[in-house]
C-alpha cells in the first residue's frame, strides 16, 4: 500500500546529527582504476556487517548497481541497467530496494537473487526520489511529485 507518510515519521527522519572531525583521515581507493564510470553516494552504502559497499556506477554509458566485497576486493554488478533510478539497503541488510521507472523492486543482498517487484506507483506520481528506511525494515519512504498539483510528498510503502 502506498500512502503519504505521517508527520511524526518525517520529523523522526529529519532529526540528523552531524559530527565534523578536523583531524586528517587516510583515504583508500577501493575500486581499481582508471575507469569510465561515476559512483553515486547518496546515503548509507555499507552493509550492516561492514563487509559490502553498494553503489550505482556507470560503465560504457549504462548505469547499474554494483556491490564491492570489502574482504576480497571483488566488485560485481548486482542490478543491471537501472538508469538513474534510486536505491537503498534495508536496515537489516538483507534486501536492496531500487526505483526503475514507476516500479519499486527488491533484490536479495548481496547475492542479487530474487529480483521482485514490490509495487507500481500509479500515474498520479512522478519524479520518484531516493527510497529510504528509518529504523526498521517495516516501511520504506520516498519523495515524489503529485502529477496534477506539482507538489512534493513523502510516500510510505508498507
Amino acid at each position: 500500500m502506498v500512502r503519504p507518510a505521517d508527520a511524526s515519521a518525517v520529523k523522526e527522519a529529519t532529526q540528523v546529527q552531524v559530527l565534523i572531525e578536523e583531524a586528517p583521515v587516510p583515504v583508500e581507493v577501493l575500486t581499481p582504476g582508471p575507469r569510465d564510470n561515476h559512483v553515486y553516494y547518496t546515503h548509507r552504502a555499507f552493509s550492516p556487517d561492514s563487509n559490502y559497499l553498494w553503489y550505482q556506477g556507470q560503465r560504457a554509458g549504462v548505469t547499474s548497481i554494483y556491490v564491492l566485497d570489502l574482504t576480497t576486493g571483488q566488485e560485481r554488478m548486482l542490478v543491471p541497467g537501472v538508469g538513474t533510478g534510486s536505491c537503498c539497503l534495508n536496515p537489516s541488510g538483507t534486501n536492496l530496494y531500487y526505483v526503475r521507472g514507476s516500479f519499486l523492486f527488491s533484490v536479495d543482498f548481496p547475492s542479487g537473487e530474487n529480483m521482485t517487484p514490490v509495487t507500481r506507483f500509479d500515474a498520479q506520481w512522478t519524479n520518484l526520489g531516493h527510497p529510504t528506511f528509518i529504523k526498521s525494515d517495516n516501511a520504506l519512504y520516498l519523495p515524489a511529485v503529485e502529477r496534477l498539483t506539482g507538489k512534493y510528498h513523502i510516500l510510505k510503502v508498507d
